[in-house]
């Protein structure tokens, strides 16, 4: 497992990450290493309100309803994607969405 910086892995290796989604990233690390060869690199963990507002302050629906990021409450992972062909990406995102997040929220996919 790779991190963009030292505080994003400091954020990983703190309490403030939810388990499950620490499980989730190891299981989908696991899989790329088998399957590709490739660890994974998290480019973001916890996000503040303000870094959500610069992130999408320009979209017409965050300014009409901004809403809140899973991230700012240690259930938000970003991982890099330009390490990997389109195939691989896509390989990635199936199979992070076979598992089930949130149990309340079934509509929202993993990924």
């Amino acid at each position: 497992m790779k991190f963009k910086t030292d505080e994003i892995e400091a954020q990983w290796n703190s309490d403030k990450v939810s388990k499950k989604l620490k499980d989730i990233i190891k299981m989908g690390e696991e899989y790329s290493l088998i399957e590709f060869g490739q660890e994974l690199t998290i480019t973001d963990l916890i996000r503040t309100q303000e870094e959500q507002d610069r992130i999408y302050g320009d979209s017409e629906n965050y300014q009409i309803n901004p809403w809140p990021s899973v991230h700012q409450f240690g259930r938000g992972a970003d991982l890099r994607v330009r390490d990997f062909t389109q195939e691989q990406i896509d390989k990635l995102t199936t199979f992070f969405n076979l598992i089930t997040y949130d149990s309340n929220r079934l509509n929202k996919k993993t990924c």
